[in-house]
């Protein structure tokens, strides 16, 4: 049967200040609607604006002044990185891992390209997580989307491919990092509390 998760966010009643508001939130976004659709789910509604109680909600994603300035919150980044990497179909990984606080998905998507997307989340508040990454078959090229901020505390100068949202709601990403690897493990360092999202192309 088909499902949707409908009215979630980061935490109850307008979220909690301090932390649906941080980059800690857009890694928790994106880490979380992954773990939705491994398990099926179709989509998701993310709470936003005002809430019951009269006031914009700490996590809402998009957010307005009493001018009507719109701008985006640190959570907005986890849900475009989703829209990017999350396309396609789900593909079965094996994760091998220390005790660190990493997770790691994989999609294939046809639409523009023949593309393998491993997205990695390292939510570890203190360690950075050296990462090798067997290729698919037939995928040498990789392009590395990194989702960043200055420590999981930010409110603000979240980047995502190197890139704030504008003020009119544009993201433009810079030139990505590239690496090029044939017949070894793609290797890489996740910084704590950073995401990347790697697309492997032919």
């Amino acid at each position: 049967v088909p499902f949707r998760i409908n009215e979630v966010n980061s935490f109850y009643g307008g979220g909690k200040e301090g932390v649906s508001d941080t980059f800690g939130a857009a890694l928790w976004c994106l880490d979380y609607m992954f773990e939705l659709a491994t398990y099926g789910c179709n989509g998701v509604n993310m709470e936003t604006d005002v809430n019951q109680l009269g006031w914009i909600s700490h996590y809402s994603p998009i957010v307005h002044d009493g001018q009507g300035n719109i701008s985006v919150r640190p959570e907005y980044y986890g849900m475009l990185a989703f829209s990017l990497a999350g396309k396609g179909d789900l593909l079965k990984i094996t994760l091998t891992k220390e005790d660190i606080n990493l997770t790691a998905y994989a999609t294939r998507t046809k639409g523009g390209g023949d593309f393998v997307w491993v997205t990695i989340i390292n939510k570890d508040l203190s360690r950075d997580a050296k990462v090798n990454i067997n290729l698919p078959e037939n995928y040498g090229e990789v392009t590395v989307f990194w989702l960043k901020a200055p420590s999981v505390q930010s409110r603000g100068q979240v980047t995502l491919a190197g890139s704030e949202v504008a003020a009119d709601g544009s993201w433009s990403p810079r030139k990505p990092q590239h690496l090029t690897v044939k017949g070894h493990p793609a290797s890489l360092v996740i910084p704590h509390c950073s995401a990347a999202l790697l697309r492997f192309s032919h």
